[in-house]
């Protein structure tokens, strides 16, 4: 008995072979009936009216984002790939990335770029926070807004309650933008390791505290006042590099062996010294950023939160959804606007490595 030993190189690859599709430099699909069965097996059936519509949403999509952020200038795409009339029927692209029969040399790589920008617009679109985002950004923020106030001397936002408690001065208290569409893409061609479930931090908060005590009081605040739970933290998110646990804890258990309280001042001179002279031993925790400068120092954690929603039939919808939290005191914070740590040398990094995902042979 004989049996066929003929495999598609992607198929095994991408299941079993630890490859993403977005690596891929080609597919192997020969046909227009061949592509609308690649379609039906991803999820969109493109003999359905919806379906069809959705899939050609996806299409512009891609095109504007290539045109906008990722083609450099002098570059076009080729009408065949992004003008729906000589493209005729969206299958074309999954044939021309194919390029089995030798024809379409010339646009094979732009077809193939076009479908690793719509494959990752798919999953976005898809995503569960695309179908409640207020929901889910009121839940996950408003509980920090509401230990947030303006004290009306000094103008500063305050971490605290205005009657009574711990009361936490901070430089600046920010809620992120929610990542739009267009950077999240972005992000996803960059990332490797990342797909659309694996972006955590679309929604999150940053407190800038004036120096690094402070920043672990605003970790005690949480804790102590249920705005995180510890358990829901994703442990392989975590990020310090403004200041060791370890050498926190042991400075805090030698300024409370004098007392249990004590000035800025002598705060500051015991972690300074502790680090000074400990520093082989400090366990900083540092989550490999290629984007980011070598200079960017913060905390950050990523935790979840139940999320809940009520549907119009009158069911409760529930599920857990993450965010993310950045503590950084004031110093780092201005070191960090300025020279490649910064939010546009960073960004423009994030953007020149996908576009070198997505065309491969492209710089």
């Amino acid at each position: 008995m004989s049996f066929n030993v003929s495999f598609k190189h992607q198929a095994l690859e991408a299941l079993v072979g630890g490859q993403s599709p977005l690596d891929f430099s080609n597919l192997s699909v020969g046909h227009l009936d061949g592509a609308h069965e690649f379609l039906l097996a991803y999820g969109y059936d493109v003999e359905l009216p919806e379906d069809l519509k959705v899939v050609e949403m996806i299409h512009r999509q891609a095109v504007a984002l290539l045109r906008d952020k990722l083609l450099d200038e002098g570059e076009e795409l080729p009408k065949e790939v992004y003008d729906p009339q000589s493209l005729e029927d969206i299958g074309s692209l999954f044939v021309y990335a194919s390029n089995l029969d030798g024809k379409h040399d010339s646009i094979q790589p732009w077809a193939c770029a076009l479908l690793k920008v719509m494959h990752v617009f798919a999953h976005l679109e898809n995503d569960i926070f695309h179908l409640f985002p207020q929901d889910i950004k009121t839940q996950l923020i408003r509980p920090f807004q509401s230990y947030i106030y303006e004290d009306s001397v000094t103008n500063k936002s305050v971490m605290g309650s205005e009657q009574d408690g711990e009361k936490i001065v901070l430089e600046r208290f920010e809620i992120k933008p929610t990542k739009s569409l267009t950077s999240s893409v972005i992000k996803l061609l960059a990332k490797r390791d990342m797909f659309a479930m694996t972006l955590l931090d679309k929604v999150g908060v940053r407190f800038v505290t004036r120096n690094v005590f402070d920043s672990f009081r605003v970790l005690r605040f949480l804790h102590e006042h249920s705005l995180v739970s510890f358990p829901n933290s994703i442990v392989d998110q975590v990020t310090n590099t403004i200041y060791p646990v370890n050498l926190f804890f042991e400075a805090m258990d030698e300024l409370r062996s004098r007392s249990p309280m004590a000035p800025l001042e002598e705060i500051d001179e015991v972690m300074e010294r502790k680090l000074d002279q400990h520093f082989s031993r400090a366990e900083f925790v540092e989550k490999e950023n290629i984007f980011s400068g070598d200079s960017y120092r913060f905390m950050k954690f990523i935790s979840r939160k139940l999320i809940r929603i009520n549907m119009p039939e009158g069911r409760q919808v529930r599920f857990f959804y993450p965010f993310e939290v950045q503590i950084m005191d004031y110093d780092t914070y201005l070191k960090n606007l300025q020279g490649p740590q910064s939010h546009k040398s960073y960004k423009e990094r994030q953007r020149m490595a996908a576009r070198r995902r997505i065309f491969g042979f492209k710089g």
